[in-house]
């Protein structure tokens, strides 16, 4: 070509990638019928809220106070719920707050806020990572002057948080520390960032139907519920770091028969036994029979996690211990806290912090460094 005079017009531009080409099969056709959803919508259009969840169903958990503040601050808004796992179509079975929920892999997510904004095929995107994220869709006109304001307004004080999920969830680390060191809890830094600063964030909803007592049904008056497990991840190697060693718990439950309760397990099929513990619930339970039985529980123990936010939900008091989680960040008030005499805290300063102590000690040190006899106090104290 050197040398060569080109004809004007004759110059090809680039190929613009397929948007959805990186996505997997699977993946790629959970998108496509998302998308077909929300361009088949019938009747009078509503504005249209699409906000995106991540996690489990703990974490879809700590979005209902932000769905609750959007249904009363948009009320004429179809508010849509998009989140990765499966077991929210349960939890939120009927939710009062969501109008329709979305199933979709987190790594479709930023595929599908891109095609909506290119279709304006909604009015607001809000993204929850901890921080709360608003962005209007240019060319949408269904919000009212005053909703428009109210956003750009909570847009302004979300700005100095957003650094902080630019690479999510890889400085979490950074971001608890410089929340607490403004004094503030994740739910405080999730209600301040959505523009509700006098919200109780910390007050998570979910309503439950004559059918999901089916479980609760076949327990006696009053008991205690415990586990030791947190949510499903696809790991496959060494020891969670939120939990506890195995023989610490089965001597908690020992401790707690001292209080003339029966034990009621909960948790996943493939969950650890605990050792003594008078009803086995392990898989026999769907999500919202679990949030039945933590509802009529004395108290709950277990660690900081999917369980412990469905108990918050149920308002039911729980005795929580925290291991690589900062109890600055998640504990809520009306729990009684249990913190690791020694180490802790170790939340995402390295990707596998989950299932691998970042020292690389075989038994992580601040579970195992959890006593036993303040577990079992805390228990009294909210029996008393």
């Amino acid at each position: 070509m050197d040398g060569e005079r080109v004809a004007p017009g004759t110059l090809s531009t680039p190929p613009v990638a397929d948007p959805i080409a990186q996505l997997s099969v699977d993946e790629r056709e959970a998108l496509l019928g998302a998308l077909e959803a929300l361009r088949s919508g019938s009747g009078p259009q509503r504005p249209r809220l699409l906000v995106y969840g991540l996690g489990s169903f703990g974490d879809a958990l700590q979005l209902t106070p932000l769905l609750h503040c959007l249904r009363r601050r948009f009320a004429q808004a179809e508010l849509i719920l998009v989140h990765p796992h499966s077991l929210v179509r349960c939890l939120f079975a009927g939710h009062e707050d969501i109008d329709r929920l979305i199933v979709l892999p987190s790594p479709a997510h930023a595929t599908m806020r891109s095609l909506v904004r290119a279709e304006a095929l909604a009015d607001l995107l809000v993204e929850c990572r901890y921080v709360i994220q608003y962005s209007l869709v240019s060319g949408s006109a269904g919000l009212t002057p005053e909703e428009r304001e109210f956003v750009e307004s909570a847009q302004a004080g979300q700005q100095e948080w957003l650094p902080f999920v630019r690479r999510f969830p890889f400085d979490n680390d950074e971001l608890w520390r410089a929340t607490a060191a403004r004094g503030w809890s994740m739910p405080r830094l999730m209600a301040h960032t959505a523009g509700f600063p006098d919200d109780d964030f910390e007050a998570y909803r979910v309503s439950l139907a004559d059918e999901d007592l089916a479980a609760r049904r076949e327990l006696p008056q009053r008991y205690l519920a415990v586990c030791n497990s947190a949510e499903a991840l696809a790991i496959t190697q060494g020891p969670w770091t939120k939990v506890l060693p195995r023989d610490k718990m089965t001597r908690i439950v020992r401790g707690l028969k001292t209080f003339s309760l029966p034990v009621v397990l909960l948790g996943a099929k493939d969950d650890a036994r605990i050792d003594g513990v008078d009803f086995d619930l392990r898989g026999r339970t769907s999500i919202r029979e679990a949030a039945a039985v933590l509802r009529d529980a004395a108290a709950y123990v277990g660690p900081e996690g999917g369980l412990t936010n469905l108990a918050r939900a149920m308002q039911t008091r729980s005795v929580v211990f925290f291991g690589s989680t900062p109890p600055e960040f998640f504990a809520f008030r009306a729990n009684i806290n249990v913190l690791p005499r020694r180490c802790g805290g170790c939340w995402w300063t390295t990707p596998s912090y989950l299932h691998q102590c970042p020292r690389l000690q075989v038994m992580p040190e601040c579970t195992a460094s959890i006593p036993e006899r303040a577990v079992l106090s805390a228990v009294a104290e909210i029996l008393r």
